[in-house]
């Protein structure tokens, strides 16, 4: 089955960091699902380092 996820933006860049463990998980237990990031464009950057990891 294919999920579609979507991540909502932290308020600060370290709220993303530190929720960057969980979503490496949820790509980890479902990897055929769409991982959608909700946010300012500026944390783009940051987001990229997850296609990096996995």
């Amino acid at each position: 089955m294919m999920h579609k996820i979507a991540v909502f933006r932290a308020l600060q860049l370290g709220d993303l960091l530190c929720a960057m463990p969980a979503i490496a998980a949820l790509k980890y237990n479902y990897p055929e699902s769409t991982l959608y990031f909700i946010g300012l464009p500026h944390y783009e950057v940051a987001t990229g380092a997850l296609r990096l990891c996995g």
